[in-house]
Formats: C-alpha cells, sequence, structure tokens
C-alpha cells in the first residue's frame, strides 16, 4: 500500500506532509489511546479498521473535498 507523499513544510528536525494510509499503524497507536483522545475530542478508534475508515471518511476526504486537512508530522 505504499503512497506517494506529498511533502508540505520540512525543517531542519521536522517534515510535514499529508497523512496517507501508510500512516495506520503510528496513527493508532494515538487515537487508541485515551490520554491523546482527552484534547483532541475524537473518539478512541477501537479498531485499525475503524481507523481506516475515519481516515478515509474525513482526513483524505479534506482533502479532495476543501484541498487541506490534518497533517502528519514526522521527525527526522
Amino acid at each position: 500500500m505504499t503512497e506517494k507523499y506529498e511533502i508540505i513544510i520540512e525543517t531542519e528536525r521536522l517534515t510535514l506532509r499529508k497523512v496517507t494510509l501508510d500512516d495506520m499503524p503510528e496513527f493508532f497507536k494515538m487515537e487508541s489511546t485515551p490520554e491523546v483522545n482527552k484534547y483532541t475530542g475524537e473518539q478512541v478508534s477501537p479498531s485499525i479498521e475503524d481507523l481506516e475508515a475515519k481516515i478515509k471518511e474525513s482526513i483524505l476526504k479534506d482533502y479532495k473535498e476543501v484541498g487541506f486537512g490534518r497533517l502528519a508530522v514526522i521527525e527526522k
């Protein structure tokens, strides 16, 4: 499922880019943690399948419909 990454911003320490389905394993670690969701207002994702649907129906949809959305922040 390797997708091309569209880099938005790059600094000496960080890369900010669009979220892809390749990000699901790491994203799931965050989204399934109640302590993280306490600050985002999101519901805890009970499964990776639920998270995949959330990414497709929200984040990727926003990119297509409004031209922007959440970004993945990658530490170099």
